[in-house]
This record gives structure tokens, C-alpha cells and sequence, in this order.
């Protein structure tokens, strides 16, 4: 049917080449609008693969209490991966870590590959820049689809190429140009493109995004003098396009006056 065919062109689109991973939603999908998690602690994933040897962090406390990063090592996995000093480790490899003993803590962290589940007061290395802003959106059971294309795969850097016009993504307020910084807890570098599928079409899906704080808008304010609304965002004086300098009577005066006389006499009129 064309409704299947539309779902099934829906479910990968080709966009700048690359094969995106993408779901249309409805119309009229009901939505979450973004939070300002700027300065909110976030959930986010870190794997230690096959190969990782040394994880290059020591921690502070003991399972099944409270346990946090206490030193990241220079150079490091946990350095590489964006771990910083003070994450709250929540789970390994899925078993929170108020359900371990010490002993079991230890034991999960020889084992690879390993999963961390970390609570992190920046989701950036470095921090949110200025003037950006960490914006969360989250899709429940009730979304079908998301309506969703990036700009690349995974582990290449991903922002919002195309939204579907009246799927939940647009009708969230997310916006083409919005980078992507964790998908269900998952920075874009750690994924690939299999697991981005998978985390693609789990519900709830949480996206954060980074995006440049707009500027005021100042809007029009009330020119005391003249009693007209002027509009602060655009230019004004002389050299404003458009617009005729006015000869006031004191300049029209000295264009015509013994000044000016003198001064043709001069040579300094032309």
C-alpha cells in the first residue's frame, strides 16, 4: 500500500548522501517541548571495550553506598571518554551500584566490555560554551515516530539536517542545526551505526541537543520626543540607506551666507 511504502521510505532517508536513520510521525503526534538541561545533571553511557586495558580513574566511596569519580588519569579511557572528576557512577553494565557489594563492584570492573552509566554535571568536556545551551527532548511510548534526519553517522559529530513537517520532532521544537550531544545517554563518538538504530527505536528515547541561545528581542520602544514607536533592531541616524540628509536652517544659512561668500572667493567652494 502507499501508506506502507511511505512508512518504509520513512524508516532510512537519503540525505547529503549518507543514509540516515529516521521514523515519520504523524500529524498531530502529542509532544514534550525541550527542557533547558543546561546546567542540569545528565545521564549519560561510557563503554570499555575489548581492548581497553587500564580504565584511568580512581574513585571515592564504596557500593552499595554512594560511589564518584574521584581522579581521571591524563591520557586515559575515562580521559578520553569525557569521565570527569566528581560523576556519580549509577549503574554497571546495567546493575545499579546500590545493588552491589564491594566486592561485586570490583569484580564487574575487570570484566570487558563494561558499561558505565554515569551521572555528570557536564555532558561536554569543558562545559556547555558560551552562549550555547543544552536543550532535552524525550519521546514516550505514545511516539511512533520521530521524524528525524542527521547530518552523518556515528562516531562523526551529528547535528539536525531535516525534520519532517508535523512529526513529533518538529512539533517538540527541535530545529535544523541543533548537534547532537547524547542519545539516550550516548555521545554520537560512542556510538556506532548499529547501536544508534537500536537506541533509535527504543522508547523513551531522549535526545539532548546543543544549540546558540537566541538573542532578545528588544522590539519596538516609544521615541519620547516624536511620540512614534521606533524599532530598536533596526539602524537609525544619517548614514542609514535610504534615507536623505536634512539641512537644518543654521547649515542652509551658512551655505548661502558671507561665509560662503568668502569662501568661494577663496576657492573652497567648488
Amino acid at each position: 500500500s502507499s501508506d506502507g511504502a511511505a512508512s518504509e521510505r520513512g524508516k532510512q532517508m537519503a540525505v547529503s548522501g549518507v543514509a540516515m536513520v529516521t521514523e515519520v510521525g504523524g500529524q498531530g503526534e502529542r509532544v514534550d517541548a525541550g527542557r533547558d538541561v543546561t546546567k542540569t545533571p545528565l545521564r549519560r553511557n561510557a563503554i570499555a571495550g575489548e581492548r581497553v586495558g587500564e580504565l584511568g580513574l580512581a574513585f571515592l566511596g564504596k557500593a552499595p553506598g554512594k560511589v564518584s569519580i574521584g581522579q581521571v588519569a591524563p591520557g586515559g579511557w575515562a580521559e578520553k571518554v569525557g569521565i570527569s572528576p566528581g560523576d556519580e557512577v549509577l549503574t554497571l553494565d546495567g546493575t545499579a551500584v546500590h545493588d552491589m557489594s564491594e566486592g561485586g563492584f570490583d569484580l564487574r570492573l575487570s570484566g570487558r566490555p563494561l558499561t558505565f552509566t554515569l551521572l555528570t554535571a557536564s555532558a561536554l568536556p569543558g562545559g556547555v560554551p558560551e552562549g550555547q545551551q543544552l536543550l532535552s527532548y524525550e519521546a514516550d511510548a505514545s511516539v511512533a515516530g520521530i521524524g528525524i534526519a542527521f547530518s552523518a553517522m556515528p562516531p562523526a559529530a551529528m547535528s539536525v539536517d531535516k525534520l519532517q513537517p508535523g512529526s513529533w520532532a518538529d512539533n517538540s521544537g527541535m530545529q535544523i542545526g541543533d548537534q547532537l550531544v547524547l542519545l539516550n545517554g550516548w555521545r554520537p563518538a560512542d556510538l556506532t551505526v548499529d547501536s544508534m538504530k537500536s537506541e533509535m527505536s527504543r522508547r523513551p528515547i531522549i535526545f539532548v541537543v546543543m544549540r546558540a541561545i537566541a538573542p532578545p528581542d528588544v522590539g519596538p520602544v516609544i521615541d519620547e520626543a516624536a511620540g512614534d514607536p521606533v524599532d530598536a533592531n533596526e539602524p537609525s541616524g544619517p548614514n542609514v540607506p535610504g534615507e536623505k540628509e536634512v539641512a537644518t536652517p543654521d547649515a542652509k544659512a551658512d551655505a548661502t551666507g558671507p561665509r560662503a561668500d568668502a569662501d568661494r572667493d577663496a576657492g573652497h567652494v567648488s
